[in-house]
């Protein structure tokens, strides 16, 4: 059976997009990798090892194509029943069972988005390593998609996957049913208060400053005011001194991941004291945060610290970290791809 004969298989009465088709096609003439470790794969059960799903209408909707590495699965997913399959979104499937997510708009911005060879994992796309080697097939895929559909690698793939993201429903509220699975993004610009005389004039001005996750970070803050920058195993690394603050932006100088520490973990650290998101309160315990937010996308517990994590209620993602007194001591605002996740 040819690899083309096993996809119709799995898409039975179906009809499968040119654009795919045509992918395999390439892909058959292959001898090795050449979009990093994505492969072609038929999977016809690629939703029976996430037991949570279990509408099958729903499920049906999802017809799996590919895998990476670590097992992880890639689908279109029919969403609008009015579109054609090649103009349907994208969805990754991670093997861990968590953050299963909407990656690429349709199936070409998939193709752009893999030629550049980063990586999938947990929910978020990491971008390939200017020293690591292409895959000995990539140069052989970026002329085929040139030749073939005048199409070139993601100039910015990551900017691909947060639009793609932000644009369709949360998978698994979608499958909830839930009235508020999908949200809009808002165009409604951060309006930030530029004038600066102190850090505490300047959060007072602007009590939600942190909405500026995904922004650019010397459009909306004073840096010359902030410690010189470093580098970390999470990015470019600014920090207000004496003030509990850490922001971390990309190579593009954009926020991905901002730290407040309302609580110091040793003696002497400095505390953030500036405003929260709303209605996030310090000294809150965890159950109290739960009462008010509902049950969190993902949570953890250790012996001496515990966090939540909600994906839903904010431009960004919140997460907050409860110590030994079970109160409020680290929140974490993360850009929904490319956040520092625990």
């Amino acid at each position: 059976m040819t690899l083309l004969q096993e996809f119709e298989k799995i898409f039975g009465k179906t009809k499968i997009p040119q654009i795919l088709k045509d992918f395999i096609a390439f892909a058959e003439e292959q001898d090795d990798f050449f979009a990093g470790d994505f492969e072609l794969y038929p999977d016809a059960n690629g939703l029976d090892t996430y037991e949570e799903y279990e509408e099958e209408e729903k499920k049906k909707k999802f017809f799996f194509f590919g895998k990476n590495g670590d097992g992880s699965g890639f689908a279109i997913w029919h969403y609008d029943d009015k579109a054609l399959l090649e103009d349907s979104p994208i969805s990754f499937w991670d093997s861990e069972g968590i953050d299963n997510i909407v990656i690429a708009a349709n199936f070409k911005e998939f193709l752009s988005i893999i030629a550049t060879e980063g990586e999938f994992s947990i929910g978020t796309f990491y971008e390939k390593e200017k020293d690591d080697d292409p895959s000995p097939g990539n140069k052989a895929f970026k002329k085929w998609l040139k030749e073939k559909y005048k199409l070139t690698p993601a100039k910015n793939p990551m900017e691909l996957v947060v639009k793609a993201r932000k644009n369709f429903p949360f998978i698994p509220d979608w499958f909830k049913g839930k009235a508020d699975a999908f949200v809009k993004p808002t165009d409604k610009k951060t309006e930030i208060v530029k004038t600066f005389t102190t850090w505490d004039a300047y959060f007072k001005n602007n009590p939600e400053w942190f909405n500026i996750v995904g922004k650019k970070i010397d459009e909306y803050l004073p840096t010359d005011k902030m410690r010189a920058p470093s580098r970390s195993d999470k990015g470019l690394q600014y920090a207000v001194e004496k003030d509990g603050i850490q922001i971390f932006v990309d190579a593009n100088d954009i926020i991905h991941t901002i730290f407040l520490t309302i609580e110091p973990e040793y003696s002497g650290d400095p505390i953030y004291k500036g405003p929260l998101p709303k209605p996030i309160e310090r000294k809150m315990m965890e159950k109290e945060v739960i009462k008010l937010l509902g049950k969190p996308t993902k949570q953890d517990k250790k012996t001496d610290w515990s966090w939540i994590r909600y994906d839903k209620f904010y431009s960004y993602v919140l997460q907050i970290g409860f110590g030994k007194d079970e109160h409020v001591q680290l929140i974490t605002l993360m850009d929904p791809v490319t956040g520092y996740f625990m």
